[in-house]
């Protein structure tokens, strides 16, 4: 049964030289403190924020900016964040399974228990070559609701938003790594998809 419900998202300002680790890492923790501090249900982050800012030479990792899900640094951070203040929590990473590296975003209980988390289905033609696409698309249950998850590019494909309606999802969450001013474009969209379906929206970005 869907209820009202607190929800808050950030955009992280980039305006460093990159390092390992980004800069936007901290600032997303700090978001998430803010977001916790004022009650709010879920946060909301940024897609891939800590590879947005983030120097991908100096990484110590041979497979560069990435993390295995649930057990990375930034996860267990998040987890922590999410039990302390009772809330959900969806950071959005690069994953390291394996061999293998996708764009996911991770919804985290308020007990800071992983509830579920969604590979990007669509990569934009840059990304190709750092990660490989996911292939389902979750509606995760929360006692506020159910939430389905896109991220940034796949804002253009209308039907993966109508499979989450069908699938009786609730609000729209919309992490986007889109950075410079867009005018009304990528709010249009979202706004669009929201209302096509109707359905709630979630939308966060990084920004210069």
């Amino acid at each position: 049964m869907a209820r009202l419900a607190t929800i808050s998202t950030a955009s992280l300002l980039i305006d460093d030289e990159p390092s390992y680790p980004s800069k936007c890492i901290e600032r997303a923790y700090e978001a998430a403190e803010t977001a916790g501090e004022r009650g709010s249900d879920l946060m909301v982050l940024p897609e891939e924020f800590d590879v947005v800012g983030g120097d991908e030479e100096k990484s110590p990792n041979e497979m560069g900016i990435c993390e295995p899900i649930p057990d990375g640094p930034i996860t267990t951070r998040m987890r922590e964040l999410a039990d302390k203040y009772k809330m959900y929590v969806i950071p959005n990473i690069r994953e390291q399974d394996g061999d293998k590296k996708y764009n996911t975003a991770v919804l985290i209980g308020r007990d800071g228990e992983i509830v579920g988390k969604y590979r990007k289905t669509h990569l934009a033609p840059s990304e190709e070559r750092e990660v490989l696409p996911g292939d389902e698309l979750p509606v995760f249950e929360t006692d506020f609701g159910r939430i389905g998850i896109a991220i940034c590019m796949d804002i253009h494909y209308e039907e993966i938003f109508r499979v989450y309606a069908l699938k009786g999802a609730d609000i729209l969450c919309w992490p986007t790594m889109s950075i410079d001013y867009t005018g009304m474009a990528i709010e249009a969209l979202m706004y669009a998809r929201a209302f096509d379906n109707q359905v709630g929206r979630a939308m966060c970005r990084c920004r210069s």
